[in-house]
């Protein structure tokens, strides 16, 4: 299970806050994984940060909709089971994309 059913949430979302809410269960994902999971600190945060752009309105909502599904998006598109190379370049990606779309650089 882990990431991909609330990643698939997020790109089903209409709404922006339905996709904030299913970004949200992603966090709930990675909170709850035992802390040995490798990887399970980019993860955790990549989602955290993607949930702040909401939060701190630090972009529209329809802006801060679509930086989630490019994460959700990417997270989903990978061929097999995340290893620690595609993770460290999902979270990278999706700083940028944070970092890009924020009002705060």
């Amino acid at each position: 299970d882990g990431i991909d059913p609330c990643a698939r949430k997020v790109l089903d979302a209409q709404d922006p806050w339905d996709a904030y809410n299913a970004a949200y269960e992603c966090i709930g994902v990675m909170e709850e994984a035992p802390r040995s999971l490798p990887m399970r600190e980019p993860i955790l945060i990549s989602w955290m940060w993607g949930v702040d752009v909401f939060e701190l309105e630090e972009a529209t909502p329809e802006v801060a909709h679509d930086v989630l599904r490019r994460m959700a998006s990417e997270w989903l598109r990978r061929p097999t089971e995340p290893d620690e190379e595609f993770i460290r370049r999902w979270a990278a990606d999706s700083k940028a994309a944070i970092v890009e779309v924020s009002n705060v650089k």
